[in-house]
């Protein structure tokens, strides 16, 4: 059965601009990118000078992509950051417009300093989402971990969140007028359940290049601490599950208990390091970043990778279909054995 895709773009007013632009609609580019780095939107607009008018600074937009025959449908809040045009003799001239996520408030990029003694992570993530006038959602695993002392020193709040996030292995994002932080790799939602995985099979109509390289992985990582009962540098360890190779991470902590997440967390970031790709397929809502992506048809080795999608970027446009991208890793198998 023939099916095609359905674009919505949702204006400040409550209207679908997608409906009254038409066939003057190019493209819509969606793309859903993984802790830090906001999510973003493009709209290609067919129009010509004097006649275009550019959408101000902070417009909000609310897209969603869908297939005309029920599919679920991804849905994503948008502000306008910069537009421009251009075009040439032979493709006449377009509109662009370029949005990020609504969710990066200016206060996670506000700049401070300030101390937090004895509080577990969930309490500091909280602490930060509040500030910026947000709720906070902290995967339980995350939120009991306990951190007896962690300076923010002229940091943004979000540089400082996603530092924190990477010492206990998580993955720190504002969505939804939320601060999402969700264990690295485990993909999970927002609300700890498991996201759904993206099937791609092999198929001769898309593009897809994949490369594993089979090279050596820790089996021991270390992470240093002073110790001062003892007044001296310790070193915990721990085991990420490879077979060769052994590596410590250059900086301190300032606990036994930070030592050994942060030694656990990068052991699994190695881990997630030794293969990359990317894969074309039909307009999928389900890639999402941090999603499980399974393959097959592609070869035994291909398949047989565990793969994590770290961006997906989705491509509609109206004449031609919808086409989902996503960019994959290996997911890493250490468990972080204490040795």
């Amino acid at each position: 059965m023939f099916r095609r895709p359905i674009v919505r773009v949702w204006g400040p007013t409550g209207r679908d601009l997608a409906g009254i632009w038409g066939q003057s609609l190019v493209s819509v580019k969606v793309t859903d990118n993984r802790g830090y780095e906001s999510d973003t939107a493009e709209i290609v607009l067919r129009a010509e000078p004097p006649g275009w008018s550019f959408p101000s600074k902070g417009t909000l937009y609310r897209v969603e992509l869908a297939w005309s025959d029920g599919g679920p449908a991804f849905v994503g809040q948008y502000t306008v950051q910069r537009v421009g045009g251009g075009g040439d003799p032979g493709s006449g001239t377009t509109l662009r417009v370029t949005c990020r996520a609504a969710d990066m408030v200016d206060k996670l990029k506000e700049v401070g300093s300030t101390h937090y003694d004895q509080k577990t992570a969930g309490d500091i993530f909280r602490d930060i989402a509040s500030k910026a006038g947000l709720s906070a959602v902290v995967a339980p695993e995350i939120a009991g971990i306990q951190m007896p002392y962690r300076l923010r020193w002229q940091q943004s709040a979000i540089d400082f969140a996603t530092a924190l996030g990477d010492d206990v292995g998580a993955m720190v994002k504002a969505q939804m007028g939320r601060l999402v932080v969700t264990k690295r790799g485990e993909g999970k939602s927002a609300g700890s359940s498991s996201l759904p995985p993206v099937e791609v099979r092999y198929d001769p109509n898309y593009r897809f290049e994949a490369e594993i390289e089979p090279r050596p992985q820790d089996s021991e990582m270390g992470g240093d601490w002073y110790d001062p009962a003892q007044a001296q540098r310790r070193r915990e360890k721990v085991q990420p599950g490879y077979s060769a190779g052994r590596h410590a991470l250059m900086h301190p902590y300032p606990s036994q208990g930070e030592a050994k997440l942060g030694a656990e967390a990068a052991g699994r970031e190695h881990g997630r390091n030794s293969g990359s790709g990317s894969f074309e397929m039909p307009g999928n809502p389900l890639a999402v970043a941090e999603a499980p992506v399974i393959c097959s048809g592609f070869g035994a080795d291909i398949d047989r990778t565990e793969w994590v999608c770290s961006s997906a970027e989705h491509v509609v446009e109206p004449e031609k279909g919808w086409i989902t991208t996503v960019q994959v890793e290996t997911k890493g198998s250490g468990d972080g054995k204490k040795k």
